[in-house]
């Protein structure tokens, strides 16, 4: 005859996760806060965060996102914030930056050129390299 062997109950119990922690979880990662901190206000580990609230978190951290994207939008039509205005344009126009005075090839003189410019020392007020 063949014994059935008895579940034994190991490790820790395991937690329940309430509809109101879900809840928190998406605000805290909507707030930009890293797991291990969620995990913290939470009182769950971080593995068990992860592991049982990886919705809430990948919904949380969207809305950060969307919340940044949004903010920075409205900062780049506003007018009040050029900076962020050719940023946005950059990204959404794919706007680039005038090219170098050195191309690649040019590397090595842009190196000499700069050994020369250290060597020489500080101007003076009012002069420039240039002279």
């Amino acid at each position: 005859m063949r014994y059935q062997k008895k579940p034994h109950a190991r490790g820790t119990p395991a937690r329940i996760i309430t509809d109101e922690m879900r809840d928190d979880v998406i605000k805290l990662a909507t707030a930009g806060l890293h797991d291990e901190t969620i995990a913290q206000v939470v009182d769950l580990s971080r593995a068990t965060l992860q592991r049982r609230c990886r919705k809430e978190l990948n919904k949380g951290r969207a809305n950060c996102k969307a919340l940044l994207a949004k903010t920075a939008m409205q900062m780049a039509i506003s007018g009040k914030h050029p900076n962020m205005t050719i940023f946005m344009c950059k990204v959404h126009l794919r706007w680039k930056e005038p090219k170098d005075e050195y191309e690649e090839k040019d590397k090595k003189n842009y190196m000499d050129d700069l050994v020369r410019a250290l060597a020489a020392g500080p101007v003076p007020r009012g002069q420039s390299n240039a002279d």
